[in-house]
């Protein structure tokens, strides 16, 4: 009887260790956007499930002949019920459009669902049913809202709307590292070098670490004519990001210019390596390869 009375002790402590680490008491960044992360007691189940299923067994063999059917009758029963359950929990993830209208229909306030979302209904060109979801988003984290947004209309190329977008986002909160890199960049795409360097050099006072703004602000300085002043910032980012395809590609192309030649090639081979769909690094390593050769003829 004591051995019994243990056995379902046992299993609930070993759920609620395995458990503990996703209960909220540890800092965890998955909790920012989220209160429901079911997965995660997958690995505790077990605690229950194989109590449970020992239970079974046990009691099947200490019955009478008669109730042989007991062990496979309740195994199925168990299973057919588990089986529909998952069914019906798996057609949230049919799509990614699915599983974020699911998350969001059960946790209203989970700002990062609305923030994917929006994103594909944009991209679909979907964009009544993408700015009512704005709105919503907007009432939950505005400074995200007016920065994911832009995100969407930059990659749909209208940067003079995502420029208002990301100025929003910095007027709701000046301090948005990400929010002034995009902005910089988007400044950069039309043009205005001086003040898409000044962004840059604003996210990186509010992160040093951020390695697409070293990238970026890179690329500003490279397209004013200060090469070595932009190296500097490409070789920060690949101290960041050692696989970045972009850092290397952006670098090489600037030792070129400074006329760098072996390195270069030495860069844009490490790009192309990396991604080898890279077609800036491709055509920018046959250029100096070809300089390279010519440059030996010479000699």
């Amino acid at each position: 009887m004591r051995r019994w009375s243990r056995t379902p002790l046992a299993g609930v402590l070993v759920y609620m260790v395995l458990l503990l680490p996703s209960l909220g008491f540890a800092n965890i960044y998955f909790f920012l956007y989220s209160f429901v992360a079911d997965h995660w007691q997958y690995l505790a189940c077990l605690g229950i499930i194989t109590p449970c299923a020992s239970g079974i067994v046990l009691l099947a063999t200490r019955l009478k002949s008669g109730y042989a059917w007991l062990e496979p009758g309740v195994t199925l029963v168990i299973g057919g019920v588990l089986f529909l359950l998952t069914w019906q929990q798996s057609r949230m993830y049919n799509n990614a459009e699915t599983l974020y209208r699911t998350t969001i229909a059960h946790n209203p306030a989970c700002w990062l669902a609305y923030d994917h979302l929006v994103d594909i209904l944009y991209q679909a060109n979907r964009i009544p049913e993408a700015m009512n979801l704005f709105k919503d988003e907007l009432r939950i984290k505005p400074a995200v809202a007016h920065y994911s947004l832009g995100n969407a209309l930059l990659r749909k190329g209208r940067t003079s709307e995502a420029i208002d977008q990301f100025t929003e986002a910095l007027r709701i909160n000046p301090d948005y590292a990400e929010a002034h890199n995009n902005l910089g960049y988007a400044l950069l795409v039309t043009g205005r070098t001086s003040a898409a360097i000044e962004q840059c050099r604003e996210a990186l006072r509010i992160d040093p670490t951020y390695a697409h703004a070293h990238n970026n602000l890179g690329n500003a300085l490279a397209q004013t004519g200060r090469a070595s002043e932009a190296i500097e910032h490409y070789k920060q980012t690949l101290r960041m990001n050692p696989n970045s395809a972009d850092a290397h590609s952006d670098l090489g192309a600037a030792l070129a210019l400074m006329g760098r030649i072996s390195e270069a090639i030495e860069e844009l081979k490490a790009a192309v390596r990396i991604n080898p769909n890279n077609i800036d690094a491709r055509n920018n390593l046959i250029y100096a390869e070809g300089l390279q050769k010519s440059n030996q003829e010479k000699k």
